[in-house]
């Protein structure tokens, strides 16, 4: 009875545990595809600054440098936002220099939380092995216990008929 409960609570356990795994799993992905997204919107934008820079009397890249910071205006950072606010209002090119430099930090930041969202799902991956292992170490161990516990029951009751007990 109490190897049935041990076995229960085991299966439960590990059950549970790769539930959790696979959402925390989902969650890294989703993470991770909003990061790339971002990654992929600020460089866009980068490379649009860049020519607005490059070539400061070219109004259509100035046009479609506005019309794509509008559009990539919720995923940008609050600082980008405010920066990008300052050059509608006043359209100086020094205030694109400033982005550039935000979305630098931006980008360090990206880079981070991509890294780490990875390095957890390694460490998920990891602990799930080692915790198998040791799962399937303490399966072997009780059953091995039970089935030794048995075998000795069954030996002593099979040369008990002889007399003898070893």
């Amino acid at each position: 009875m109490m190897s049935l409960i041990i076995t229960i609570f085991g299966t439960t356990t590990i059950w549970m545990y790769k539930e959790f795994k696979e959402m925390i799993n989902r969650n890294n992905a989703t993470r991770i595809t909003q990061v790339n997204e971002k990654i992929k919107a600020y460089s866009q934008l980068q490379a649009q600054i860049a020519a607005v820079l490059h070539d400061r009397e070219n109004n259509t890249s100035k046009i479609n440098l506005m019309r794509n910071l509008g559009e990539y205006n919720p995923i940008l950072s609050q600082n980008v936002r405010n920066v990008a606010r300052d050059y509608y209002i006043k359209a100086d090119p020094a205030y694109l220099s400033t982005m550039l430099a935000m979305m630098e930090t931006d980008f360090k930041k990206f880079e981070k939380e991509k890294a780490m969202c990875q390095s957890m799902k390694i460490a998920l991956n990891l602990r799930l092995s080692f915790q198998g292992y040791m799962i399937h170490s303490s399966q072997y161990y009780l059953f091995g216990y039970r089935y030794g516990f048995l075998a000795t029951r069954m030996f002593i009751s099979q040369n008990s008929k002889f007399g003898t007990i070893k």
